[in-house]
Parts: structure tokens; sequence; C-alpha cells
């Protein structure tokens, strides 16, 4: 016959495994929403993580089309690729918005970067996005310059770009 210790620590442990396979499945799925929460869809099917943005130079311009300083927006990312895109990887980030809608407002121009959708604000929120539209220049993940996307943003971004 066993203990009352014995029967004691092997209900406990069998009732607490229960409960900690569960929380383990949990964390395991927590684990894996946050490493594909990592990468934003963007146009033509592809992806931008977070691990390439720590590559390399890039400039990110956040906009949204909610937003009436975003109104002409397509102009302002296609100068700043033509501009910038030789010395940079140059990208257009979609703020808060459902991609459906940020196409209707691009209605069909083309942009000469990518269209990355920031759906939750998550990745925006990450580099600490205030205003819109804003740029954020990238070297190795660091943010070297940020701004507002204006007239004075290529004398702050050919300054840091070097």
């Amino acid at each position: 016959m066993k203990s009352p210790l014995h029967f004691g620590v092997r209900e406990f442990v069998s009732t607490h495994a229960k409960t900690f396979a569960f929380a383990l499945s949990l964390a395991l799925a927590a684990g894996t929403a946050a490493a594909q929460g990592d990468a934003m869809s963007c146009s033509g099917g592809q992806r931008l993580s977070a691990t390439e943005l720590r590559q390399g130079t890039t400039l990110a311009i956040f906009w949204a089309s909610w937003s009436p300083k975003s109104r002409d927006v397509f102009e302002r990312i296609n100068a700043a690729a033509a501009k910038w895109g030789g010395r940079a990887r140059v990208v257009a980030i979609n703020y808060q918005e459902d991609p459906q809608e940020a196409r209707r407002f691009l209605g069909g121009r083309a942009l000469s970067t990518p269209v990355c959708f920031d759906v939750d604000g998550s990745f925006s929120n990450g580099y600490d996005v205030a205003t819109l539209p804003e740029f954020v220049l990238l070297k190795d993940g660091a943010v070297a310059v940020r701004g507002r996307l204006d007239d004075e943003a290529d004398g702050k971004i050919g300054g840091a770009i070097r």
C-alpha cells in the first residue's frame, strides 16, 4: 500500500503536468505567432521582415490613405526612390489600414517601391512612428535618422546615408 504522501505527489504531478503541457503549448503558439508577425505582407506577394531590415540601409516611408498629409504620398515615395534607391532599399509601409483600402487609394498608380502593409501598426510602433507620412532611415537595423517626409527630408537623408 502506498503512503498518503506518495499518492498526493503523484496526483499533484499528474494534475499539474496537464497544466504545464497546456501552458507550454500556448507559449509555443505565441512564439510562432510572434515569428510570423515579424514579417509584413507586401505588394507582389513579397514579405518584409525585421531580419531583412537589420541588413544594409533601408529607407522606410510610413503612410496611410486616411492621413490628409499622405494624399500625395505616391509622388513623394517615387521621388525618394528615384533619388535614394541606388544607395538604400526604399519601401513604402502602409500604416494600420486594410490592404484593399490602400490599393483603392493608390488607384492603380504605380509605385517604384514595394508597398508593405502594417495592418495592426505593430511594426510601425516598433520604430516609434508618430506622424504620417514619416520616413525612418535604418542602417543595419538601427535608426540613423527620421523625420517628416517633407521638403527637408532629402537633406536629413543625404546627411545620414553617406
